[in-house]
């Protein structure tokens, strides 16, 4: 088994892809340049604090909502390390992991 070093943010339930990437941002040209808007509307300074290889925990239901591909590629940009409590049923969103 693979041992995970690096920071560990704690998120709670619910997390959905509007607090993933704001919707607002979804506009922008690149992933780099949305990745410093991650969890803004959660916790506004988060995406300039996690460093890559830093551990996201999350509680039930990580990842419900949209669908979009921008937010999914969002994600992983944020941290390589996530933990989820429980996946949302979005298949799309859940497959990158």
């Amino acid at each position: 088994m693979e041992a995970f070093t690096g920071k560990v943010w704690v998120l709670g339930d619910d997390i959905d892809t509007d607090i993933i990437i704001p919707t607002e941002y979804l506009a922008l040209k690149t992933i780099d340049d949305m990745k410093q808007y991650g969890f803004s509307p959660l916790r506004p300074e988060l995406a300039g604090q996690i460093e890559k290889g830093d551990i996201i925990v999350a509680g039930k239901n990580f990842g419900c909502g949209s669908s979009r591909s921008s937010r999914r590629s969002a994600f992983p940009a944020l941290s390589r390390n996530p933990l989820p409590g429980s996946f949302s049923a979005t298949p799309s969103i859940t497959a990158f992991f």
